[in-house]
């Protein structure tokens, strides 16, 4: 979800702010508040995701285009997802044709 809240982040930047330089120093910010969130001990991971995703995007999309940047790491993000949606199924479906081993007691 946090990586859906930084794309929306990156898009907004992107529509408002010329491409160029102007990209580049606002990801600067975006990878100090990563750097914040990420040395706070009490902020959590989505917190984390949610600013890194802006920043990565804007300093890739900057030489071509943030749009289609945004757009490619929220598709990867949710093949990623599925993935690894799927090797948890495999896995909980093998765990249950494992035999259950019983101890006895002494």
């Amino acid at each position: 979800m946090s990586t859906i809240i930084g794309f929306c982040i990156a898009f907004a930047v992107s529509l408002v702010v010329p491409h160029g330089w102007v990209d580049l120093l606002i990801a600067l910010v975006f990878f100090a508040l990563v750097a914040y969130v990420k040395l706070d001990s009490s902020k959590h991971y989505w917190q984390y995701t949610m600013f890194l995703t802006p920043a990565v995007v804007l300093t890739v999309g900057s030489s071509t285009n943030v749009l289609s940047t945004d757009v490619w790491r929220v598709i990867c993000t949710v093949i990623g997802a599925v993935i690894s949606m799927g090797i948890v199924a495999v896995l909980i479906w093998y765990n249950k044709l494992k035999p259950v081993k019983q101890s006895v007691a002494a």
